[in-house]
């Protein structure tokens, strides 16, 4: 039997297993998200300054 066809599962199962949990956590923090908003942060207001005319 020839070498070339060896087949290794564990390396071969590796990007599903990762796929799966990534998939299993954006659900996760959908569902957690939809309960309890993430807090956005409020940007500062901040005032123009208005240029006074100079009147002699």
């Amino acid at each position: 039997m020839p070498k070339d066809n060896v087949i290794v599962f564990s390396t071969a199962k590796d990007p599903h297993v990762h796929a799966r949990k990534d998939a299993k956590v954006k659900a996760m923090r959908q569902r957690f998200e939809d309960c309890l908003p993430l807090a956005v942060k409020a940007k500062k207001k901040r005032k123009k300054k208005t240029k006074q005319s100079k009147k002699n």
